[in-house]
C-alpha cells in the first residue's frame, strides 16, 4: 500500500498540494518552477556591426586551427588550394542561426584576418595547405 504526505508549495499566489511518497524518504517532491520575470524578457536585437562580428567570429572559428584539426566534413570540402563555397559555409546552423542573408555573411568576412574570400570562395589565410586532404578523400574526387 503506498501511503502518500502532502506538501503545500507556494508559486507566484496559488497554492497546491504535491505528492510526496513516504516508502522512499529520498525522492524529493517535484516543485513547480517559474522563470523569475527579469529572465523572461528576450534580449535586444543585434544591429547589423553586431551581427556581422558574431558571423566573421563564428566563420573564423570553422577555419581555426583548433576546430580544421578534427573538422573531417569542412576538410572535406576544400579543392588544393584550401578554397570551400562560401554557400556552404553560410549553411552552417550557426551562421543560419544570425543571418540566412549570403550577402550578409560575405560583408562578414571582407574584413577578417584569419580568413579571404574570392568568387564565392574562402579558405583560411594563412597555413591552409596543411590542411588539404588526398582528392580521393574530398568532394572533388
Amino acid at each position: 500500500m503506498l501511503l502518500i504526505r502532502r506538501i503545500v508549495a507556494t508559486v507566484g499566489e496559488a497554492t497546491m498540494d504535491l505528492p510526496f511518497h513516504s516508502h522512499n524518504k529520498n525522492i524529493m517532491p517535484l516543485i513547480p518552477f517559474s522563470v523569475p520575470p527579469h529572465m523572461e524578457q528576450p534580449e535586444a536585437p543585434l544591429t547589423a556591426e553586431e551581427r556581422e562580428k558574431k558571423i566573421r567570429e563564428q566563420i573564423e572559428y570553422y577555419f581555426s586551427e583548433n576546430n580544421l584539426c578534427s573538422d573531417v566534413y569542412l576538410k572535406g570540402w576544400m579543392n588544393q588550394q584550401g578554397w570551400v563555397p562560401l554557400t556552404l559555409v553560410a549553411g552552417f546552423p550557426r551562421v543560419q542561426a544570425l543571418t540566412t542573408d549570403y550577402e550578409t555573411v560575405q560583408r562578414s568576412v571582407l574584413s577578417s584576418t584569419g580568413v579571404e574570400l574570392q568568387d564565392s570562395k574562402i579558405r583560411r589565410r594563412m597555413g591552409w595547405e596543411k590542411y588539404i586532404l588526398p582528392i580521393s578523400f574530398t568532394h572533388e574526387g
